[in-house]
């Protein structure tokens, strides 16, 4: 019987898991749809790469060759 409160507490995260993964991919697909339907120019999507590159180092030129 030693056992028998982490076998409880796994089938509790187990159930509000099946809840919570559901909200997290409908809220993701709202994010995305507002980014979506936002007008998006090439310049700002270039300055995202700007950005992506200054944080991370990632360079694209190094991976395209």
């Amino acid at each position: 019987m030693r056992d028998y409160p982490s076998v409880f507490l796994q089938g509790r995260l187990t159930v509000s898991w099946k809840i919570f993964r559901p909200a997290i991919v409908i809220l993701s697909e709202i994010q995305l749809g507002n980014f979506l339907s936002r007008e998006i120019t090439w310049g700002e999507i270039d300055l995202q790469a700007k950005n992506l590159q200054r944080y991370s180092g990632w360079n694209p030129d190094v991976i395209s060759g």
